[in-house]
């Protein structure tokens, strides 16, 4: 008598099968995590390169010309950006020509224009960034943006701070809680020295 022998091909269980997907999903949704942080922090990275350039191109311009600058940030929740401003005195306004004008002066002015340039509007923007304008610690600012006197100077020393807009809203008190990796700080001395912590 034949005896047929019988080979059973043994496949995966449901049980083997479920454990293997799920292995996959946690080192895919760990890969995913590494690269979103790595690209916010490449961002950030570049926007702070952006406004160190930003705020020392209108400080050259302000002494070239002889003249105060103010700079300000407007944070634009809606279309997730920050916004530079930069006015001065117009032309016609010939207070300008004093010999104490300040961004005093300036900002009460009904005659300043804009600086910034309309053919270049990337240059004023700070995509998913928001920028905070505060003082040095133990002092308060008088102007809550920059003031470039003209003179080689600013007004008053400056601590800027920029992070990601996926972030809560900070304050100068709280923007410290931040962990360094996800916000930068560029102080701005009076004297016109720039603290670029990058160098640190």
């Amino acid at each position: 008598m034949n005896q047929k022998k019988i080979h059973l091909t043994k496949g995966f269980s449901l049980v083997e099968l479920l454990v293997v997907i799920a292995i996959i999903g946690v080192i895919a949704g760990a890969g995913f995590l590494v690269t979103t942080s790595f690209v916010g922090t490449s961002k950030l990275s570049n926007e702070y390169t952006h406004l160190i350039q930003l705020v020392k191109k209108y400080y050259k311009l302000s002494n070239a010309q002889n003249e105060p600058m103010f700079m300000t940030f407007d944070s634009d929740e809606t279309n997730y950006l920050t916004e530079a401003s930069i006015i001065k005195f117009s032309d016609d306004d010939y207070s300008r020509f004093g010999l104490d004008v300040d961004c005093s002066g300036l900002i009460g002015s009904t005659s300043y224009e804009e600086v910034n340039n309309a053919i270049q509007p990337d240059d004023y923007n700070f995509q998913g960034m928001r920028i905070l304008v505060c003082p040095q610690d133990g002092y308060t600012l008088t102007f809550n943006g920059i003031c470039f006197n003209g003179k080689n100077e600013l007004a008053e020393t400056v601590v800027l701070y920029i992070h990601s807009m996926s972030d809560s809203t900070l304050s100068c008190d709280s923007i410290e809680t931040l962990k360094s990796d996800f916000r930068k700080k560029l102080t701005f001395y009076s004297t016109g020295y720039v603290e670029d912590e990058r160098n640190f």
